[in-house]
């Protein structure tokens, strides 16, 4: 793996934004000054004040693989859901022997992402930890309730997988619906974890004084690049990709996006190299035209040694021929024919562990399309240490019948990345995969160690509850505006009378006040208080007016006896305002008799009470005593008293 790169402009996100609201970019194109001063401030303070707004915070995430004697970081603002843009990347090498346990690798860790990133505000880190320490399963579940579905999935898998809960960490990603035999089951992609690794790489980034976002794998980093289609996979439903690395291989099945089966593979680049070193102690000529060193078998140490220092040799001597004809270059002074041939030879020097490699995949292959009900896998993608021999990436896709694709996502055709020069060669390119896969995690399509089902449950259902305060609150707030816009509805209606009244009242001269109003309620009071006194005055005369229009001929009146409420005047003890008389009661008994015929003597006297009610004078008559009697002069009469009130 080359570890030289090409140094370029480091500028933030933030940094660019504020360029080009600031109009610097601009301004820097011109030769001369133009006084644009004022402009330009004005300008920043806008632009200062438009990227502190949430809405204009674009959110920023940055991958950081730690490898051995390296650490690689991608940075990329997320446009949108489906859209990111690649901001920087970089390539820090450090001593192989330092380990992040190691007493200066925290403070190395810190000034390095420091340093990359400029500032931690709106920044994601994410990070993975070995794929061999995740055990993936894809499990399929009858469809349940949602508060059945984890206890399901999890006791489906525990009875798959066979984990500790107490000592592994379990999550799971739900894949959608799929019909097997009929049935319509949920597919479920299923994952555990040690939880001391998780809590380590947790600590490590906790010692930097970093907030780790996101804790993943490299092969869910790679899914990240199909799902955000950074890596395009046009007409492809099943693809894998192969990942080769020193001491081991990892193939991946992925099925439009998700991860189908993932399986670790023991060949890998050692083995070629082991395949070379093999062939020298056979005597077979090198590729590369040199003479091999043999070493005769002893039992002395010195020969054991020898043997060691030879194998030494030959191991550096077969990862450089390995590695001399990476990207199609070949040594100086061969021709390109020379090369071919070359490639050719050293496939064959190879084909060993190559076949064997061909063979484990074949077999993931199988077991996959015993699983995936036939589907076929209909491309490779090949991504780590692909700086070997093209040749033998040719010759594998060959073996396989399978079109094989190097994953190169910092191609400079990559519509993602045109805003920063990626490296020039393929081999240069190759270990910012896993990276730039960290970097476009997100917990709505990435798997994290750090944020579970049971997080993103309570993380929903604490949302659920926000949102329902929310819309109370808005529920109050509209009835408050009803409230507030019916009140002022009612304020302008009242103004508007006012005003009327007010224009009404402008149109009496001289103008009335509360003043004038009180004297004249005054003089009404008392000219209402004479009349009274009058209408006293004439009482009695009403009275006997009234009865004698309303008594008829066979009733005659022997007596009137009337309590009018005249009274002296008051003793100091009664309180009467002046020019009032105190009120009294006033009342009448009428004493008389009805004439004539005994049978209608009661008639008679209902019509004359009925006559004395509808009267405006007298209030409530009522029959006191009624009794039939003699009288020496008319005969038989009836004889009755009547009381009632006057107004």
């Amino acid at each position: 793996m080359r570890t030289s790169f090409s140094k370029k402009d480091e500028i933030s996100s933030t940094e660019k934004l504020l360029d080009v609201i600031r109009g610097e970019a601009a301004s820097s194109t011109g030769g001369s000054d133009v006084s644009l001063g004022p402009v330009a401030s004005t300008g920043q303070r806008v632009g200062e004040f438009l990227t502190n707004l949430p809405f204009f915070q674009k959110r920023i995430n940055v991958g950081v693989e730690i490898g051995y004697g390296y650490l690689t970081l991608v940075k990329i603002v997320q446009l949108s859901e489906s859209r990111s843009k690649l901001l920087d990347y970089r390539f820090i090498p450090f001593k192989p022997h330092v380990l992040p346990h190691s007493p200066g690798f925290p403070e190395f860790l810190r000034s390095a992402v420091m340093e990359f990133c400029g500032s931690l505000r709106n920044v994601n880190l994410w990070t993975s930890i070995s794929t061999t320490q995740v055990d993936v399963r894809q499990i399929r579940i009858p469809k349940v309730a949602k508060k059945e579905l984890f206890n399901a999935i999890f006791w489906t898998a525990k009875r798959e997988m066979g984990f500790d809960e107490k000592e592994g960490l379990f999550d799971f990603e739900i894949q959608g619906e799929v019909i097997e035999d009929g049935i319509a089951k949920t597919r479920v992609m299923t994952y555990t974890a040690p939880k001391g690794a998780v809590t380590e790489v947790r600590d490590l980034f906790s010692q930097c004084g970093l907030h780790l976002t996101g804790l993943t794998t490299t092969t869910f980093a790679v899914q990240n690049l199909f799902r955000t289609s950074w890596m395009p996979t046009p007409n492809i439903s099943v693809y894998a990709n192969l990942y080769l690395s020193d001491a081991y291989s990892r193939i991946a099945v992925f099925s439009q996006g998700d991860l189908i089966l993932s399986r670790e593979i023991k060949t890998g680049v050692d083995s070629l190299i082991i395949s070379l070193v093999e062939s020298f102690g056979e005597g077979k000529g090198e590729p590369s035209g040199g003479t091999t060193e043999q070493v005769q078998g002893g039992g002395s140490l010195e020969t054991l040694e020898q043997k060691l220092d030879t194998l030494e040799l030959n191991w550096e001597r077969a990862r450089s021929m390995l590695c001399s004809l990476a990207d199609g270059e070949a040594p100086a002074g061969q021709a390109e024919t020379v090369v071919q041939s070359d490639q050719e030879e050293l496939v064959e020097l190879v084909r060993p562990a190559l076949e064997r490699l061909v063979r484990q995949v074949e077999r993931t292959f199988e077991y996959h399309s015993r699983l995936g009900r036939g589907e076929s896998v209909e491309r490779i993608f090949i991504s780590g240490a692909i700086n070997i021999c093209p040749g033998i990436i040719s010759c594998f896709g060959q073996s396989m019948g399978i079109g094989t694709e190097i994953m190169d996502p910092l191609n400079p055709a990559n519509s993602f990345s045109r805003s920063v020069t990626p490296p020039v060669s393929v081999s240069e390119r190759i270990p910012y995969t896993s990276p730039l896969g960290l970097a476009l995690s997100d917990n709505s399509r990435t798997p994290n160690l750090l944020f579970t089902f049971k997080d993103k449950e309570e993380q929903a259902a604490v949302a659920h509850i926000n949102r329902s305060i929310f819309w109370v609150f808005m529920s109050v707030v509209l009835i408050l505006m009803s409230v507030f816009v019916w009140q002022e509805y009612s304020s302008r209606q009242k103004k508007a009378e006012l005003s009327r009244l007010t224009q009404e009242l402008a149109q009496y001269v001289p103008a009335v006040d509360q003043s004038s109003i009180m004297q004249l309620a005054a003089r009404v009071k008392n000219q209402q208080s004479i009349l009274r006194e009058k209408a006293n005055e004439y009482v009695g005369m009403a009275v006997l007016s009234e009865l004698s229009a309303l008594t008829p001929p066979n009733i005659r009146l022997i007596s009137i006896s009337a309590d009018l409420g005249w009274m002296a005047e008051p003793q100091a003890k009664d309180t009467v305002t002046p020019g009032q008389s105190k009120s009294v009661a006033k009342s009448l008994v009428i004493d008389g008799i009805v004439k004539g015929d005994s049978q209608t003597f009661e008639a008679s006297l209902a019509r004359f009470l009925m006559k004395l009610g509808s009267s405006p004078i007298f209030i409530n008559p009522a029959i006191h005593s009624n009794a039939p009697e003699t009288y020496h002069e008319i005969g038989e009469a009836f004889h009755f008293v009547l009381k009632m009130g006057l107004i």
